[in-house]
Formats: structure tokens, sequence, C-alpha cells
């Protein structure tokens, strides 16, 4: 066997293989790419996510192939929501599980199960429509419907990702209730909060963290000492050094806002309202922002700027 072949050989066997529920444009779905797993599929409702989730993640083992934009919503049909598709959706994914747990024998499952974080952030001020209302009462429950297919086909791994106060009680518990419907399952659990930036990435960002594994299978030293079937969520990576927004992107040559770069891909800005630029000339480094309220244009706080 020549070198290449057996390079090509070694880059057959994923990781990991993985499905992506609510992948939209594919982040979480190019980062399993990039840890060595096969992402089966990525599942949505939204439509207008394809073309992007698609042509940007080849799958690197296996039959190379980008995985499955499975375009379907995840809640069970009924007369008052008959656009729920959760049947079709278990059978779409039987097939293409079965199919690869035989593509790749012993390689683990991981359900990557990051739901839209539209209900659990206080961002939008603006007033919804009673139909889009319902809709965000209907997402807070999409956990509750994604521990269906965990129950159903039993995922070695599982991993979800929200923003930092969903765990918060007035969101009516979803984050906890999804973590003990994976316990009544018999899966070791394990949740935090975390920080990007202690994780090598230049961004300062805290999100919510879960992850699960079958009890059976947790080894003991990602056990918590003294807490039975917690598993361990790290808060930081020692070996990744904290990295500065201008130190990964500080070598790119400025551009106005609204320009593009002539030769190098996706180096570009959004064009931005005078009132945006005023905000962001006026940031101040570490700080959240608070500091609007008080800048040398003046008062600039979102909430008095609603509509502007």
């Amino acid at each position: 066997m020549t070198a290449p072949s057996m390079s090509a050989a070694r880059r057959q066997r994923p990781a990991f293989l993985a499905v992506d529920f609510f992948c939209g444009a594919g982040g979480t779905t190019r980062g399993l790419i990039d840890a060595g797993g096969y992402v089966i599929a990525g599942v949505d409702k939204d439509n207008r996510c394809r073309q992007t989730y698609v042509e940007n993640n080849p799958n690197t083992t296996i039959d190379f192939s980008t995985p499955r934009f499975i375009r379907r919503d995840i809640f069970p049909a009924t007369d008052a929501y008959p656009d729920g598709e959760q049947a079709e959706l278990f059978d779409d994914l039987e097939k293409l599980i079965e199919k690869y747990r035989a593509e790749a024998p012993g390689a683990p499952l991981m359900f990557a199960i990051c739901a839209p974080c539209q209900p659990f952030t206080k961002l939008s001020r603006k007033e919804l429509s009673n139909a889009r209302k319902e809709g965000r009462e209907r997402d807070s429950n999409l956990l509750r419907e994604a521990a269906k297919f965990v129950a159903r086909f039993r995922p070695e791994m599982i991993l979800s990702e929200n923003v930092q106060g969903i765990g918060d009680p007035k969101y009516g518990g979803v984050w906890n209730d999804f973590r003990s419907q994976l316990r009544k399952l018999g899966y070791a659990t394990g949740s935090n909060v975390v920080c990007t930036s202690d994780f090598g990435v230049p961004q300062f960002r805290r999100r919510s963290i879960l992850i699960a594994a079958p009890r059976e299978l947790a080894r003991p030293e990602f056990l918590e000492p003294g807490h039975d079937g917690d598993l361990v969520v790290p808060l930081e990576d020692t070996a990744a050094a904290v990295r500065s927004v201008r130190s990964a992107i500080g070598h790119l040559p400025s551009l106005p806002a609204g320009a593009q770069h002539a030769t190098i891909p996706n180096h570009k800005t959004r064009t931005l309202s005078d009132l945006n630029l005023k905000r962001l000339a006026s940031a101040k480094p570490g700080e959240s922002n608070v500091y609007l309220d008080n800048t040398p244009h003046g008062d600039l706080s979102l909430a008095r700027a609603t509509g502007r």
C-alpha cells in the first residue's frame, strides 16, 4: 500500500458519527468534522440554510460526501400543529444511522442538540406577533422533543449548547428538564457555563454546555467526585493560549464599512449606520455594553435606540 492510500484509509475511519439537530448553516457540524467525526445529517426546518450548510461542510472520512440536509419539523403532527414531521424524521434517521453504523462499525454515535436560543434570550426588544409568540413558546420545548430521538436511537454521546441563561427558572426549567430526561434514559450527564476565550477562541462569550454518555460507558476519571453520575465539563483548555481578536485577524488589511477585499475570501465588512459606527468607536475593551449609556457621542444605549 502506498503512503497516500494508507493516509486515505486512515481518514476513512471517523472518530465518531454524528447527527446535528437544529443545524442552521452548520457551525456545529463544521466543528464536529474538524474534530474527526463524520456528520451523517443536519436537521433543520429552515430550508434557507441548505445551500450554505451543504457547500461548506464536506466530510473528510468514509465516503467524503457532504452531510445530508434534512428539512423536517421535529414536532409531532397534531390537529393544532399539522406541520409536525416527527414520524417522518424518525424514518429518515433510521435509514441513515443504520447505513453508517454498518459503514463505520464500532464508531460511537453523537447527537449534537443545540436548539435555537431565541426563546431564552432578552436581546430582542421588539413586540412579537401572536404567531411568532406561539412559535417561540413551541420552540422552548425543542429539547424535550429531541429527547425522544435520544430514546429511540441511544447515541453514545450527546452534546448540547445554548445561551448562558437557559438554566434560569424563568425559562421554565427546560435545561434541567432535558438533563433529567437524559438521566432517566440511563445517561450520565454534566453541565456548566464555559467561556470560549478559555479554550483559545478569540471571543469572550459564555455558553451553557451539557454533555451526556450512557452511564455504563462513563469512565471514572471523567465523573465529578462525590456526584454519582455527573460528568465533568471542563472550564478551560490548559493547552490553549488566550487569544485576542487582534491576534486572530489583526494581520488582515483594514476595510471601511460595507467593503469586500478583492482577493481575500470572506474578508468583508457589514454596512453600518452612523449610530452603530459611533457605538463601535466608543466600545471599551473587556467591558459589557453598559458603556453605551455614557459615550463621547452621548447616550447610545440599545434600549433607547430601539426602532432607530
